[in-house]
Formats: C-alpha cells, sequence, structure tokens
C-alpha cells in the first residue's frame, strides 16, 4: 500500500485552488477600491467640515476672504487646530498638499458653501 499523492493529483489541486483564488479575488478587488472612494469622500467632508466651522468662528476673516476672492487653504485650518497636521489621502496614501484649496462661496447673507477643490489635491 502506497501513501501519499501522485504528481497529478497535486497539479489538480493547485489548479483549483488558483481558479478559486481568481474567482474570489474580483469582488475583493472591488470592495476595497470601494472602500478606498469612501475614506476619500469622508477625508473631503472632514476637511469642509473643518472650513464651516473656521468660517463660523472667523466671520471677520471669512469676510476679507471673500471680500478679497480668496481661498482658505488646508493649511491654515492645520495650523490652527481644526484638522491634524497629517492626513492621509487614502487614494494614494500619502499626505494631502498643505495647498489644498477650500473655495468659500457667499450664496446669501449666512449661507456659505466650503467646496474642496479637488484639482488642487497632488
Amino acid at each position: 500500500m502506497k501513501k501519499g499523492f501522485t504528481l497529478i493529483e497535486m497539479i489538480g489541486v493547485v489548479t483549483i485552488l488558483a481558479v478559486l483564488m481568481m474567482i474570489a479575488s474580483i469582488p475583493v478587488t472591488k470592495t476595497l477600491r470601494d472602500f478606498n472612494k469612501k475614506a476619500y469622500q469622508m477625508e473631503i467632508d472632514n476637511i469642509e467640515k473643518a472650513a464651516k466651522l473656521w468660517g463660523n468662528e472667523h466671520p471677520a476673516e471669512l469676510q476679507r476672504k471673500i471680500n478679497n476672492n480668496e481661498n482658505l487653504y488646508l493649511y491654515e485650518l492645520q495650523n490652527e487646530g481644526y484638522l491634524e497636521s497629517k492626513i492621509i489621502n487614502p487614494k494614494t496614501n500619502k499626505k494631502f498638499n498643505n495647498q489644498l484649496v477650500i473655495k468659500i462661496t457667499k450664496m446669501s447673507e449666512k449661507r456659505y458653501v466650503y467646496e474642496v477643490q479637488e484639482d488642487s489635491i497632488q
């Protein structure tokens, strides 16, 4: 009586495992991509919320920026403690650029829209 597996049996098992891994990797890759997109959007939302908080606490500076058509920058929010200094971009796994622009638009007397300019993201 012989114990063990033949070479053909081993190749068959390895082939079946390889096919199963390829099939399983497709949903995993899609899930990771979706997670990165959601994490990226959450970071952008956090930056916009920090900008709104900054605007609420600095009405004179906000008005000056709007009157002079200036933008708010990520480093300003970080320097004043509204955001952590090292925010990681989930798309690139690198720090967001400190020169990231948050555009402020005045919609009415007391309503402002804060929008991260994604073309300024590197």
